[in-house]
């Protein structure tokens, strides 16, 4: 199974404008209080009220709209909704939003996906680099902790870089069709296919060859 990355559009021939929200946009709920000690990728919020997203007038009504207040997931119309919740998923939340664009309201949704994708993952088999003078230095995951903690030591010294080379899926991945993992959304070809037929807008994906599924 080949997979994408999936990212927001910022090609203005697309969507219009970059950003695509206005700055009149209010802050999401979801991110004051009560809820900010909640607002984290593994946890599902239990939301019930609509929120509005402005869009600029110079945008362009598209199928994906980036909002930079939110840090994951992705805010996606009503006719992708159909596409993806016909999908293979893990965990997942759809939350209601309503998008204001040219005094028109549209429905939208908020899509959270989140599960621990470390579980599925060879830790032997994959891999990750640290550059640092000039040297490559290539680690096996060997576990989630070793993983974190040499990504954060990288992160803390401006003078390396941190790159994932490969991962490598155990049998007991689910071949989700979309899903999350260390700030990605990877969305399979079948899906993507999915988005095509459908002229599903507003969106980009790159094809992400380091990603290896065990047969």
């Amino acid at each position: 199974m080949k997979y994408y990355t999936l990212t927001n559009s910022t090609d203005t021939d697309e969507i219009g404008f970059y950003p695509q929200v206005d700055r009149d946009t209010k802050p999401l709920s979801w991110l004051l209080p009560p809820f900010y000690d909640n607002y984290r990728i593994d946890n599902f919020l239990d939301l019930t009220e609509y929120f509005d997203i402005i869009l600029n007038n110079k945008s362009k009504l598209t199928d994906f709209i980036e909002c930079n207040s939110i840090s994951w997931g992705q805010i996606i119309s009503e006719q992708t909704s159909k596409l993806i919740i016909n999908a293979k998923l893990p965990p997942h939340k759809f939350y209601p939003i309503n998008v204001l664009y040219l005094e028109i309201k549209y429905q939208y949704y908020w899509l959270h996906n989140y599960e621990n994708m470390f579980q599925y993952i060879d830790m032997e088999k994959s891999e990750f680099i640290i550059i640092k003078n000039g040297k490559e230095i290539i680690y096996s995951f060997y576990s989630e902790t070793f993983y974190k903690e040499k990504k954060i030591e990288c992160l803390m010294n401006f003078e390396a870089t941190f790159k994932i080379k490969k991962i490598h899926f155990l049998k007991t991945f689910p071949s989700y069709d979309l899903f999350e993992f260390e700030s990605f959304t990877f969305i399979s070809e079948k899906l993507l296919n999915d988005f095509k037929e459908n002229n599903i807008t507003g969106y980009e994906a790159k094809f992400y060859d380091k990603i290896k599924i065990e047969r």
